[in-house]
């Protein structure tokens, strides 16, 4: 105890050495000593601070020495130097703050003291010119000045504290007044000042006023209209671009103050009316309440204004409930809360648009705004007010919203509509099993309106969005579970992808909560037989998202979350919803089977029928929904219950997997994978092999009617394409079916396409699954393809050891060449060739004298064909005549499938020998088809059987191949001197021809042998492209690499010619001959050669 008199007397001193240098400033402070008080005050409010235990240390005495001096000095100001020099009110303020704050001034403060201190620093925070640093110290010495702290006074514990007298004390008429004046002084700051800062303490010092200080709820219903349009004001006056902190004050501050002054509990307005006697009792008391509640300022007069000033005030602020910061939606959360749980009775007119903020944010993107959102509301609904007061609301607005949502989709902007989707989802999420009622009396009123509001924007099927890695079912951690990537659909009236996404979920939940089977049955009856046009696929889409609904486990699973176990699902509403799937399923397959029949009375019609059917958007649209919703029942049902539905549900997916559009083919893929999935299998090839059987037996069926079943080429190909090489075993019967239909169909060019077509993803197949060549064979391919030297070996031996460049080989005498052969023969190197050697090097001719090994084979028995190649060659031979058939299409996939029979037959030249031959002919007339593309694949077929049939085709080229293929380059090259026009195109029709006839020469002459005359012959022809700068580079190359396949059989002969572009006189290797001039005819024009050269 000592030591804190000694204490108090030291600190003293300090204070009163302090006061004295003050005193002679006391009578005035102008703009001379200004600077030397401050100075002072800074150095007081130093040794205040450093005080350890200010509240024991400074005692009355201190602080009375230390408060007097400020009030005096302050007071001998004029009022233009307090609000204009913030050099002395600055370090004032801090002491004052200091002395407030840490020591028990406020405890020895009289009331009437305290009020004018609160008069005091309300007028400095009123003031404009103030700077923001002034008011903050002004603020935080208001607050230090009331007895009850923030967040303190509010709550009953306040009673045991010191300042409850001081706080009682100021429950007086005398400083409500002085009150209003801070209080509006705070409201100002709050509102027009831009420091952050400054105006979030501002909130809680207001706060701190209303309901620790003042507290009384009739007081505080005074400074409702006021406070509450100031505060409504500042958050609604930027909108979104306030800051978030700002906003949640606010909205915390107006949400308190509106729960005190129109709280349920303490209106004594509010009546229970039961029976006809409570009716009765409060009429009278209506009558008796003018004279009884006279003197009362919360009467029911007062309350029926304030509830609708409430009303109009708070529609400006719930305009920005969506702000993008998502504590401030939190905040809002909160105050539609407080509001409802204790003013919903007397806020009558207010519960409407509290409600919808609270169900509007029911599915916030954000977790801690819905997850709060569903508590407190979950705590209204224990409420006793809710069933009776809320609930009638609920049911009324969902009724409402569901009316006008067609309208606000086809009409308002995308932030308008995610908001009706956002309420509807709400309430129906806040209602539960209550909103059944409701959905199920506003089905028929409001079906034809969703219909139209979701109407599918059919000109988004013109893009399919790519998938990764072709990769159609997304498997998650767990392994029940599994998301199909289905292509996005786009909607007419919902642009973006957070509106389609909002809408999808809309639907979930009505599925969850509404009658099932009642709303599930409505629209498929837009689906139904009569209507034949299939113009409506959104009824599809609205019955795959109520039962996806339906199927979710909880309310947040998402749309696609439906390849999983069903266990979760409670044992009757499981049993309850494989009924209705199982409907739903038989429904769905009646669809997709009518959509794969084609009835027509003529071959004409059944043509084009076929064609026009995929390119109806309707048609295509309803298949993919109907595709889509078949993977989900199957989900539903299971794999025990869904194997009995196999022998009718996979020839329908087959033939879907077939078609020719996109779509439907990528939707039939992804259902079929998921069907796999579900039964245990990797892919939807398993599944095609294991159900193969029952698809062959319903091929059958439909294969005799063809005009009835236009499809069934398209499932063939289907099964063909999914099952692979394993499934071709599976079609020796099928595919004498086909050869059977095509002679009654022989007159549908369209029908022949499609079994033709069958029969080339057969042979196709086949060729993809055929054993690759060896090594040495590839080794041996590569050797040959690389020895294009051009020339024969002495002539490049002769060059190389010469080291002249390649202008020098080109200009090479002829006197140097005889030189060193007449070396080579004095040397001797040609007495022990022989005739073949000889031959060999001077031709370059492929002689292989025949060595025992190979006499042997040749006595062998040739291998027989297997039993995919008897089929390849039985697919060849009866289908060859379609070669000659009037459909270009069907010429051209012939030429395919022929080109792929070549390879499969490559190791029985023999047998492709004798089948070439027996349709040789047509085939070269396809090389002067009147189709472009029929000509190419008739080269590419060619190219194939050169490979094969060398010394077969030899005897072919020259007396079939070769005088096309001449007539063919002479149009080309007189099409391309005679042509002046600039804009050259690679795409051309000459350009494409000319070089497809080169690539095709170049193979052949690559395998097939040719003698000199026809060599020279190729060579006249083609010397129009060889180092031409005036033809296109490609078909430059081409002409070089046709010299140099040419060069490997001919190669003086080459060598001679390529001689010639550069126009030299070749020099004799003796001087009594004259020089071997080329003739003129021979030699390329001036122009020509030198831009070859």
């Amino acid at each position: 105890m000592s030591n804190i008199a000694e204490e108090r007397i030291q600190q003293f001193h300090k204070i009163k050495h302090v006061t004295n240098l003050l005193l002679p400033y006391e009578k005035e402070v102008n703009r001379s000593n200004i600077r030397v008080i401050s100075n002072l005050l800074y150095n007081l409010y130093t040794d205040l601070q450093a005080i350890e235990d200010p509240e024991s240390i400074m005692s009355k005495v201190n602080t009375d020495l230390v408060l007097i001096p400020l009030i005096r000095l302050y007071k001998s100001m004029t009022n233009t130097e307090k609000y204009g020099y913030d050099v002395f009110i600055e370090p004032w303020l801090k002491i004052m703050h200091f002395l407030l704050s840490r020591t028990l001034l406020k405890t020895w403060m009289p009331p009437k003291f305290t009020i004018e201190l609160f008069s005091l620093f309300s007028r400095l925070i009123g003031q404009t010119k103030q700077s923001d640093e002034i008011k903050f110290l002004a603020v935080l010495c208001l607050s230090s000045s009331l007895p009850a702290k923030y967040k303190e006074g509010r709550y009953s514990s306040f009673k045991e504290s010191v300042y409850y007298g001081l706080a009682q004390s100021l429950q007086t008429n005398d400083f409500l007044p002085v009150a209003s004046t801070g209080i509006v002084a705070l409201l100002s700051v709050i509102q027009q000042d831009q420091d952050i800062k400054l105006r979030l303490e501002s909130l809680n010092v207001l706060s701190q006023v209303l309901f620790d200080n003042i507290r009384d709820h009739d007081s505080l219903a005074v400074y409702l209209p006021g406070v509450t349009s100031k505060l409504c004001t500042t958050l609604s006056q930027k909108g979104e671009k306030e800051n978030h902190q700002i906003m949640c004050a606010g909205l915390k501050v107006l949400g308190e103050l509106i729960q005190m002054s129109m709280g349920d509990e303490d209106n004594d307005t509010l009546e229970e009316i039961n029976s006809f006697q409570d009716a009765l009792t409060h009429y009278k008391k209506d009558k008796q309440e003018p004279t009884e509640t006279s003197g009362k300022k919360r009467n029911k007069a007062w309350y029926t204004q304030s509830k609708q000033s409430l009303a109009n005030v708070m529609s400006q602020i719930l305009k920005i409930r969506l702000y993008p910061d998502w504590r401030t939606r939190q905040a809002f959360v909160e105050f539609a809360y407080t509001l409802l749980s204790s003013c919903a009775r007397t806020l009558d007119n207010c519960i409407q648009p509290l409600l919808e903020l609270m169900v509007l944010h029911m599915d916030d993107a954000y977790a801690e705004v819905s997850n709060t959102c569903q508590i407190k509301m979950q705590l209204l609904a224990t409420q006793p007010a809710f069933e009776g007061t809320i609930v009638p609301i609920l049911k009324e607005e969902l009724y409402d919203w569901i009316m006008k949502f067609p309208k606000y989709m086809i009409s308002r902007d995308e932030s308008e509509k995610t908001n009706a989707m956002g309420l509807i989802t709400g309430f129906i999420l806040l209602l539960k099993e209550q909103s059944a009622s409701v959905l199920s009396g506003v089905l028929d009123r409001a079906s034809d309106g969703w219909m139209t509001a979701l109407e599918i924007d059919k000109d988004s099927l013109n893009v399919l969005e790519e998938k990764k890695a072709e990769q159609f079912i997304e498997l998650k951690t767990s392994a029940e579970k599994a998301t199909p990537m289905y292509p996005k659909i786009r909607f007419k009236h919902a642009v973006t992808d957070i509106t389609t996404g909002k809408l999808t979920r809309l639907l979930n939940v009505v599925g969850r909560f509404c009658d099932l089977k009642s709303w599930i049955q409505h629209f498929i009856r837009y689906l139904a037989p009569e209507n034949s046009v299939l113009n409506d696929p959104q009824a599809a889409f609205i019955v795959h998202s109520l039962l996806s609904g339906a199927f979710a486990f909880n309310a947040d699973t998402e749309v696609n979350d439906w390849i999983q176990d069903v266990d979760g699902v409670e044992d009757s509403r499981k049993l309850k919803l494989r009924v209705i799937s199982l409907d739903v399923l038989k429904d769905t397959m009646d669809l997709l089977t009518r959509a794969t029949f084609t009835t027509t009375k003529s071959s004409t019609v059944t043509t084009a029928s076929s064609f026009q059917l995929d390119e109806e958007s309707g048609y295509i649209l309803t298949v993919c929904f109907g595709l889509q919703i078949v993977g989900l029942t199957a989900s539903i049902l299971g794999q025990d219950e869904l194997q009995d539905q196999f022998i009718t549900l996979l020839y329908p997916l087959l033939a879907h997997l077939g078609s020719a559009n996109v779509y439907i083919h990528t939707y039939a893929l992804i259902t079929l994978d998921s069907i796999a999935l579900l039964c245990g299998l990797d892919s939807a090839k398993e599944l095609a092999i294991q159900n193969i059987d029952y698809i062959i037996n319903m091929i059958s069926q439909h294969i005799s009617v063809l005009s009835e079943n236009a499809r069934v080429p398209l499932v063939l190909k289907a099964l063909i394409h999914v099952g692979g090489y394993a499934s071709i075993g599976y079609l020796d019967d099928t595919v004498l079916e086909i050869y059977d239909a095509l002679e009654r169909y022989n007159s549908n060019d369209w029908l022949c396409i499609q079994l033709c077509g069958v029969l080339f993803e057969i042979v196709q197949t086949m060729e993809r699954n055929l054993p690759k060549k060896s090594q040495r064979s590839s080794q041996e391919d590569a050797s040959e393809s690389t020895e294009t030297d051009g020339i024969s070996p002495e002539v490049q031996s002769f060059m190389e050891e010469d080291g002249a460049s390649e202008e020098d080989k080109d200009h090479a005498s002829m006197e140097e060449i005889g030189k060193y052969f007449l070396e080579r023969q004095a040397a001797g190197k040609h007495d022990e060739l022989t005739l073949e050697q000889s031959i060999m090097d001077q031709a370059n001719l492929p002689i292989d004298l025949p060595t025992e090994d190979e006499e042997e084979v040749k006595e062998k028995k040739e291998v027989p064909l297997n039993k995919e190649e008897l089929m390849a060659k039985e697919i060849m031979d009866r289908s060859s005549h379609f070669l000659t058939a009037s459909s270009p299409q069907l010429r051209s996939q012939m030429l395919i499938l022929l080109t792929s029979g070549v390879s499969i037959l490559s190791n029985h030249p023999s047998e492709l020998n004798q089948l070439i031959h027996s349709f040789w002919k047509p085939i070269i007339n396809r090389l002067s088809d009147q189709q472009n593309f029929v000509v190419l694949h008739a080269a590419r077929l060619i190219e194939a059987v050169s490979s094969i049939s060398t010394d077969f085709l030899s005897g072919k080229f020259v007396n079939d191949l070769w005088p096309i293929f001449k007539v063919l380059l002479k149009k080309g090259v007189m099409a391309a001197k005679n042509n002046t026009v600039s804009d050259y195109s690679i795409y051309s029709l000459y350009h494409r021809t000319q070089l497809c006839l080169l690539h095709t020469l170049t193979h052949i002459v690559q395998h097939v042998p040719i003698n000199q005359p026809v060599v020279k012959s190729i060579l006249e022809e083609t010397k129009f492209y060889y180092r031409n700068g005036q033809v296109h580079e490609q078909l430059a190359n081409g002409c070089e690499a046709l010299f140099n396949a040419l060069a490997t059989q001919q190669p003086d002969t080459v060598w001679f010619y390529r001689t010639c572009v550069a126009g030299a006189n070749l020099q004799p290797p003796s001087s009594l001959l004259d020089s071997f001039v080329i003739p003129e005819w021979m030699k390329l024009d001036t122009d020509r050669r030198a831009i070859a050269l």
